[in-house]
């Protein structure tokens, strides 16, 4: 109740009024008119979202797919010790704080002494191919969303090694008997059998990422070059904290749009796979 519903309750409340945490008492109740201005009137809410759209785009579906090929790889180990070492090293970056994870990327990514431009020209030989990474709006997104996949695959995959085992291993023994490969068998009972798992997975990393925290410590609280790292959830941290007299309610409002969002993306995933199921 404390900690959860009331929270929940007072930012439903909250955005639907004008409160202004600076002004002491003032909490106007202005209805939709929070979202009419942001829709209409804030130059910066369209293109906030519009890149987090396109975190969420680079960032799902690849570190799902990354997932389930290390789940798929680590579901064959047959050796308990080995299959549990492998599955200790994989989730050793979601128990790493968030803040250790970003600054390790961005010294990664640094252009005079970060490791990625020293492995272009050093090992791969190529040194026409390094760049300026953290000074170039059209890499920021990218960027963080590599550090993100990176942190977060380990949840994500010990979540699908846990489908995986769930699997009868007759299965596997009957289709190779019928002369199926590993692939096929992959393909056609994994895959499949795995659909529970992957509506569980996708639920939990298909709603619109905006990656703010991930944003601020990677450019240490600035927006960015060209304001490539304002996203949404970044943009309303700072009207609520930063800005002015803090309108907590404008930024509840915007949070509350991300949230209904997040919600049909959601009801989407469960009807379409429930729909493949039948």
């Amino acid at each position: 109740m404390v900690f959860q519903i009331y929270p929940m309750l007072r930012g439903l409340w909250m955005a639907f009024t004008d409160y202004r945490f600076m002004k002491l008492n003032y909490e106007p109740f202005v209805g939709v008119g929070n979202f009419i201005e942001a829709f209409t009137d804030d130059m910066y809410f369209w293109q906030t979202f519009g890149r987090s759209l396109y975190f969420t785009a680079i960032y799902v579906l690849p570190m799902v797919f990354v997932a389930l090929l290390c789940a798929s790889i680590i579901g064959l180990v047959k050796h308990a010790k080995v299959s549990g070492f492998y599955r200790t090293i994989i989730y050793i970056p979601v128990i790493l704080p968030v803040a250790v994870a970003m600054l390790m990327w961005r010294e990664m990514f640094d252009p005079l002494y970060g490791f990625i431009n020293h492995f272009i020209a050093g090992t791969l030989h190529m040194p026409q191919l390094r760049q300026k990474w953290l000074n170039d709006p059209k890499w920021t997104i990218p960027i963080v969303a590599i550090a993100r996949i990176w942190k977060d695959m380990g949840f994500c995959t010990l979540l699908l090694i846990i489908g995986i085992y769930s699997i009868n291993k007759e299965l596997y023994e009957a289709a190779e008997i019928d002369g199926a490969s590993a692939l096929q068998q992959w393909r056609w009972i994994t895959i499949p059998l795995l659909k529970p798992t992957l509506t569980i997975v996708l639920v939990l990393y298909g709603s619109i990422a905006s990656a703010a925290e991930n944003m601020m410590i990677m450019y240490q609280q600035t927006f960015g070059p060209e304001n490539s790292a304002l996203t949404l959830g970044y943009y309303y941290w700072v009207i609520a904290f930063r800005w002015g007299d803090m309108r907590m309610g404008y930024a509840a409002a915007m949070s509350l749009f991300l949230g209904v969002i997040s919600m049909i993306i959601a009801a989407t995933i469960f009807r379409v796979l429930r729909t493949e199921r039948a």
